[in-house]
This record gives structure tokens, sequence and C-alpha cells, in this order.
């Protein structure tokens, strides 16, 4: 019996979903003729941002660069809006009434916890979850995080 092993790195995957992206993005922004932001807001949050977070519980970026990587396609979207060029991304993100990437994956992350936790959803706690309680001399349910391959 012969086995495969194929280890595809979060970078490559990371740097190929930019670059894949930042093509969506040019095209969209190519495809309107008018430079309205909230039209641009819009097409942007229907076409662009979807694919950007799909499956992010399973491929979260956890390094820096990885994670900028992915950000950037935000990033270079709000640079491009007319009215926005001359402010920090975190001015265009409050102004947009946006949040990052990063922010956005995170809260994916605590809604899943939620769902597994409070059994929303058809996964074992113990396959994700440590709990420690019988440790805790305060009775307060502790749970930690376990990642498992």
């Amino acid at each position: 019996m012969h086995s495969v092993q194929v280890f595809v790195s979060y970078s490559s995957h990371s740097y190929s979903t930019k670059m894949y992206y930042l093509i969506k993005l040019i095209k969209l922004l190519r495809s309107f003729i008018s430079r309205d932001v909230n039209l641009l807001l819009r097409a942007y949050l229907v076409y662009v941002r979807p694919l950007l977070e799909y499956c992010t519980i399973v491929w979260s970026p956890s390094l820096i660069q990885d994670i900028e990587a992915v950000e950037s396609v935000h990033r270079k979207f709000t640079k491009r809006l007319p009215e926005l060029c001359n402010y920090s991304y975190v001015e265009w993100l409050k102004k947009l009434e946006l949040q990052s990437l990063e922010l956005r994956r995170l809260h994916l992350d605590l809604i899943w916890c939620y769902k597994i936790v409070f059994q929303c959803v058809n996964v074992n706690m113990s396959d994700c979850f440590n709990s420690e309680s019988a440790k805790n001399p305060f009775f307060v349910q502790v749970f930690k995080i376990v990642v498992r391959f």
C-alpha cells in the first residue's frame, strides 16, 4: 500500500489567493465607468470580499506575511477609491465603515467556536477543545482550543 503526502503551505495558498483576487479586483474596477464610491464598494462587497473570506476557518493565515498578503487585496481596493486616496488604511476603513479582513476572520472563527460549543453544527466538541474545568478552582468552564492533524 502506497501513501502520498502532499504538503501545501499556507504561504503559497495566500500568495496564489492574493494574485487571483487582485486580478478579479482589477477587472471589477475596470468594468465600471462610474467612480461612485458607494457603487464600487457594493461591487467589492458582493464580488471580491466573499471570495477572500470563503472557507477561512480552514485556511486562515497565521503568519504575518500571509495575513498581509490577503489584507493587501482589501488595501488595494480602498486605495483606488477616488475620494480616499489621501487617507491612511485605518482611516479608509473607518470612513467606509469596513473591518479589516483579519478582524473579520477572527469574528468568523469565534462564531464557528460558538457553534461547536453549543452544538449548532455536527462536530464533536472534544475533537476541537479540551475542557479544563476540573483544574479550575473557581468552577468556571474554561476551554482550550486544540489543533489536531
